[in-house]
């Protein structure tokens, strides 16, 4: 197991997001909370960002993206 602590952009590049996602992802209990490593510094552990990961389900990014093709396919074609 990975027991590394990762700072914020390595932890946001792991995940495929932006740190400013990752930190409001962390704020609203989405994803891992950090660990405090002194005033002003945190890190996440990669074993727990891991397992976050592989606990996520199987084709839901894939899902919502093609419902959000979907809905604006039809509002462009509503337009004409």
């Amino acid at each position: 197991m990975d027991e590394r602590l990762i700072r914020r952009k390595e932890a946001a590049e792991m995940l495929g997001c932006s740190v400013s996602t990752l930190e409001r992802l962390a704020a609203r209990g989405e994803v891992p909370a950090p660990r405090r490593l002194s005033r002003g510094r945190c890190g996440w552990l990669a074993s727990e960002l891991a397992a976050h990961l592989r606990a996520l389900p199987v084709g839901l990014l894939s899902e919502r993206t093609a419902a959000a093709r979907a809905s604006r396919r039809a509002d462009t074609e509503a337009r004409g």
